[in-house]
């Protein structure tokens, strides 16, 4: 299943100057099956200790879609739209 991690540039370089573990999204996602998303706390350069943080929420297409709109909204709210 691949797997892509989300960390803010903040916590990667917290993470390169003190060590330690950072919270982390992973997204994962297999064909034909629904999307999985949950937080774990990433630690090391090559995020090899991924230690479960949350719960996973599975996504179907609908709630896929759902999701990206409220991103961009939030994006859009929090920081001004793209140009």
């Amino acid at each position: 299943m691949p797997k892509e991690h989300i960390i803010t540039k903040d916590d990667r370089r917290l993470q390169q100057e003190r060590g330690g573990p950072v919270p982390a999204v992973r997204i994962g996602w297999q064909r034909g099956c629904a999307v999985q998303i949950d937080t774990v706390y990433l630690d090391g350069g090559e995020w090899a200790n991924q230690q479960p943080e949350g719960q996973f929420v599975n996504l179907d297409r609908q709630a896929i879609n759902q999701l990206i709109q409220v991103l961009r909204r939030a994006r859009d709210q929090a920081y001004g739209k793209d140009e």
